[in-house]
């Protein structure tokens, strides 16, 4: 009984991986980026600026100095210098 079933697996098994594919249907390839989201030096212009940048490094007293853990924060403020955009 057990060599039936076995059998009978099997040729399920094979009949399987023999059938016909399927097509299958695929949608297009998202947008890129948004414009000015990570420009690359001398091909974008954007029109943000930095105007202050302030940043704090904790260094743990307690870790040993080979293991060199800090906390860091960084605070930006930037500036848009051009037209506001509305939303679309």
């Amino acid at each position: 009984m057990y060599k039936v079933i076995r059998y009978c697996l099997f040729l399920l098994m094979i009949g399987i991986f023999m059938s016909q594919p399927q097509n299958a249907q695929a949608d297009v390839a998202p947008f890129g980026p948004p414009e000015g989201t990570n420009p690359v030096p001398g091909t974008e212009i954007t029109q943000v600026r930095m105007v202050a940048e302030t940043v704090i490094i904790d260094i743990d007293a307690d870790t040993p100095y080979a293991e060199g853990l800090a906390h860091v924060t960084a605070s930006f403020t930037m500036r848009n210098l051009g037209r506001k955009r509305t939303k679309p």
